[in-house]
């Protein structure tokens, strides 16, 4: 998280105390690191766990009656097996970093660009130099105090002249041994509870025909008979009252409307109702002096006497 917040450009103080280091000119600028401890595994249900501060590696306890603790697989360094250098150099991730590399040289022309294409020569030295290579162990620690058998007691390994742990050194370093082991305990205190779940038979994939799956995703669907509530009868009458009330209102909005365009098409001598007041507020209203409001309401007077002796 720090790494990622300095890579933004944001100030590491804005976070919180959490667990991390700020690791980004290490990563991007091959700078010293800050990290200088890392702890591998703390594992209370199976008592076991690993922890490395500097160039020393403490391990203590051990699973499967120590089945896994030993070195699986070849060196790679058989005849066997071959480095197929064209595959790598024509591979999809060889050729679209290629093609990003050269447009950036073309485009950023005239400027101390330090991005080269990958080449036979380069990929040997990178191979070379990522290759961890076992030391030969000497007379002295071939024999069985050096040996590490977790299922008898812990082991240290200086991991910068022993990158391969071949050399028990707990005898011979019990000072360093005491401080690895406080580091432990520091770090076991701030350990949350684990929430291992028992193993759950129906995993077995002979359940799933033969193969490894989510099981738990695949649950049994029971169908259930769903009751609707429907609406009360009051509730309905009350609902269909309402609709037709409102059609009602609708309906005689619309008659009124088609009327007073029937009668407004005689032109202006039908008095039509609120016509042009221009036009008309002398004719209708001649010599009057009152307000705007009064005159319109004369108007309609007039308006509602006409048009009730034409209907009856």
């Amino acid at each position: 998280m720090y790494s990622k917040h300095h890579k933004s450009g944001l100030n590491k103080t804005q976070l919180s105390q959490i667990d991390g280091l700020d690791m980004w000119s290490c990563i991007s600028e091959a700078d010293k690191c800050s990290r200088t401890e890392l702890v591998y595994n703390i594992d209370d249900i199976a008592d076991y766990g690993a922890i490395r501060v500097n160039d020393w590696k403490y391990i203590y306890g051990s699973t499967n009656n120590g089945r896994a603790d030993r070195w699986f697989g070849n060196s790679g360094k058989s005849d066997k097996y071959v480095y197929d250098i064209e595959a790598v150099l024509s591979s999809k991730v060889a050729t679209s970093l290629a093609g990003v590399i050269t447009q950036r040289q073309i485009k950023e022309k005239g400027v101390n660009l330090y991005i080269n294409l990958l080449n036979e020569k380069t990929l040997l030295r990178l191979r070379q130099e990522s290759t961890i290579k076992c030391a030969e162990v000497n007379e002295k620690f071939q024999s069985s105090l050096y040996q590490c058998d977790l299922l008898q007691s812990p082991c240290l390994f200086n991991i910068s002249n022993d990158p391969c742990e071949q050399i028990n050194l707990l005898q011979d370093k019990s000072v360093e041994v005491t401080k690895l082991v406080q580091k432990l305990v520091t770090y076991r205190k701030t350990i949350v509870k684990a929430r291992n779940a028992p193993r759950d038979p129906k995993a077995n994939p002979i359940n799933w025909k033969n193969t490894w799956i989510n099981w738990k995703d695949y649950e049994n669907i029971e169908t259930k008979k769903q009751i609707i509530n429907y609406p009360s009868i009051p509730a309905v009458g009350l609902l269909g009252a309402t609709v037709v009330t409102i059609l009602f209102i609708v309906t005689t909005l619309i008659i009124l409307k088609l009327k007073k365009s029937k009668i407004c098409k005689g032109g202006r001598n039908n008095n039509c109702w609120f016509g042009n007041f221009e036009e008309r507020d002398e004719e209708i209203i001649p010599n009057r002096k009152g307000s705007f409001f009064e005159s319109r309401e004369l108007q309609s007077q007039v308006y509602l006497k006409q048009n009730i002796r034409t209907v009856y």
